[in-house]
């Protein structure tokens, strides 16, 4: 006969033929052969996702469109005068506002790949592991069940795209600053809640959310104020207002202490501004940034019509309103949380709402542009109270059956999750293949590739490249003429967004150049395009062009250039 003890972990009453390891809520104590287990499977998968990056993307590495920007400030950082020809990274003030850890761990990881593209690279594979175990030990700390940690860790690990404004939320195959600082935030998360009695430990948080503005600027004050905001319900009782009041505020002066000079770093360049056109700066923001950027009720319209449609936040208002029943005798867990979602809606949402209105009306540029972007973080929170009320749930479940029912209900929304927003599925599929030929990386060499080795080895460094692309979206792929084959480009799509951080006064002339390429890439005539890139070619500084449509040999004989490669993909060609 089945008898009922009660659990070292809780007051909750369980049968005494417990079900599996996995299954058993637990408390956060120590560390056992689960722990060690899902720690090993993480590694497993971000060194699978990992080597699915370079399945057909080896020995030259091609980046996305950020990734390859990133790279590229590495690349022009190591070698500052072989980018004198080129507008964005000539002038090293350009790129001295990306004060990111990202740069200098690229450049010294060069030092060991000889390669800007693959150095990047391997940052994935750490990046997608502390992601995993991030979340998995949030998971531990807010359920108490390893169980729902490790279906939390892979839940929130899946990629959505559809949030809007450009951004991503999941495993991503570049290290991106926010990637990057997805990765780390759960660690914060969990302090934050073990800490959450220990008021001596709270500057602590803060010094660390300060520091993570090196990680990914946008997304540190955000944190910083959602975390700040939080520890104010933690304060103990006993304490009297003065000195809550007083505590607060000494939290949130070295939380700015450390985004000190990171601050005064990026108002150096705001201070370029004055000699910049308004309307010309304000037409290219909105015409080249990502939808709604400017236009933070839209944004926010948009990721909630998104976030209905994929069933993620009214399944997150169902399990928040059963964690909340569920959670009766102590719910402080909870509020906390919902008070990390009150801070993210205060500086994702109201700040840059309020900054657009005071900056149209009183006609200035915007100070910054990205602080709506942090919509972003609500995807895991959300995600939290898929899995929250089963993790109650199922501990007090005293029938088997029922218990596995649960169960298998959050694998079902894991699947369900899952499906519906996959993350790189195909590469990590090529990888297995990898394996059944013995090796770890298949390379596919294709023509981009003959393309950089060819720069590489018959140009010199310091002449000027210039990519045309028939179709914009492979523009990002030309970034790899910087980083990839060390050579300036004298101008790419790609540079607005550096260029409206670091020096919106180069913005006309990039305007004016992007305004002639978009016209030459509306000729159908490709004799009469490529006649006119030549100039253009030209007047930019640039020694060699390199173009993606057809040319026969014939359309070259009246133009001042030579052959010096050509495949089925690019024609590369001496300006003389």
């Amino acid at each position: 006969m089945k008898t009922i003890r009660a659990s070292s972990a809780d007051s909750e009453p369980v049968l005494q033929k417990d079900p599996p390891p996995l299954a058993r809520r637990s408390a956060l104590v120590g560390v056992n052969q689960w722990d060690w287990v899902f720690a090993l499977v993480f590694l497993a998968f971000a060194g699978i996702y990992f080597l699915g990056r370079l399945q057909a993307n080896y020995p030259i590495v091609i980046l996305s469109g950020d990734g390859g920007n990133i790279a590229s400030y590495a690349a022009a950082l190591d070698h500052p005068g072989w980018f004198q020809a080129d507008p964005a990274l000539g002038a090293s003030n350009n790129i001295g506002i990306y004060a990111t850890i990202h740069i200098p761990l690229i450049r010294a990881l060069y030092r060991l790949t000889g390669d800007y593209g693959l150095a990047y690279a391997w940052l994935v594979f750490p990046q997608t592991f502390l992601q995993l175990l991030g979340f998995y030990i949030l998971g531990r700390v807010l359920f108490r069940n390893r169980f729902w940690a490790f279906i939390l860790a892979f839940l929130t690990a899946m990629t959505v795209i559809n949030i809007g404004l450009g951004e991503i939320w999941g495993v991503w195959q570049d290290a991106l600053p926010r990637v990057t600082f997805q990765s780390l935030l759960p660690f914060l998360l969990a302090l934050t809640l073990v800490w959450k009695d220990r008021p001596v430990r709270w500057p602590w948080l803060m010094l660390f959310a300060g520091l993570l503005v090196y990680v990914h600027p946008i997304s540190a004050p955000a944190w910083g104020l959602a975390i700040w905001l939080s520890l104010w319900l933690l304060q103990p009782k006993g304490w009297s207002w003065k000195r809550r009041s007083l505590v607060m505020l000494g939290l949130g002066f070295l939380f700015l202490l450390v985004l000190t000079p990171y601050a005064l770093n990026y108002l150096s360049y705001r201070g370029r501004d004055q000699s910049a056109d308004y309307n010309t700066v304000m037409a290219i923001l909105q015409n080249y940034s990502p939808a709604n950027l400017l236009n933070v009720p839209a944004a926010l319209g948009g990721f909630l019509w998104s976030s209905t449609k994929s069933l993620l936040l009214p399944l997150a208002l169902v399990g928040l309103v059963a964690t909340w029943l569920l959670k009766k005798n102590d719910r402080t867990d909870l509020k906390l949380v919902l008070l990390w979602m009150a801070g993210l809606f205060i500086t994702s949402v109201l700040i840059p709402f309020a900054e657009q209105l005071v900056e149209q009306r009183l006609h200035i540029l915007p100070f910054e542009t990205e602080l709506v972007r942090c919509i972003r973080y609500f995807v895991p929170l959300l995600l939290l109270f898929w899995i929250w009320p089963l993790a109650e749930w199922t501990p007090r479940l005293t029938n088997p059956l029922v218990r596995r029912s649960a169960i298998a209900l959050g694998i079902v929304l894991f699947g369900f999750w899952g499906a519906t927003n996959r993350p790189a599925v195909r590469d990590i599929f090529q990888t297995f293949v990898c394996f059944t030929h013995a090796r770890l990386v298949c390379p596919a060499p294709g023509s981009l590739n003959e393309l950089i080795l060819t720069l590489r080895t018959q140009t010199q460094p310091g002449q000027g490249v210039l990519v045309f692309n028939e179709d914009t979206a492979y523009v990002s792929q030309s970034l790899s003429v910087r980083y990839a084959a060390l050579r300036p480009l004298v101008y790419t799509l790609r540079d607005s967004g550096l260029l409206g951080y670091s020096n919106r006064s180069a913005l006309p002339g990039w305007l004016a150049t992007t305004q002639q390429m978009d016209s030459l890439r509306a000729m159908t005539d490709s004799q009469a395009r490529l006649a006119g890139l030549v100039p253009l070619a030209k007047s930019l500084g640039a020694v060699y062009l390199v173009v993606d449509f057809g040319v026969a040999p014939e359309m070259l004989n009246s133009l001042p250039v030579s052959v010096v490669m050509q495949d089925e993909s690019y024609l590369l060609l001496k300006l003389h």
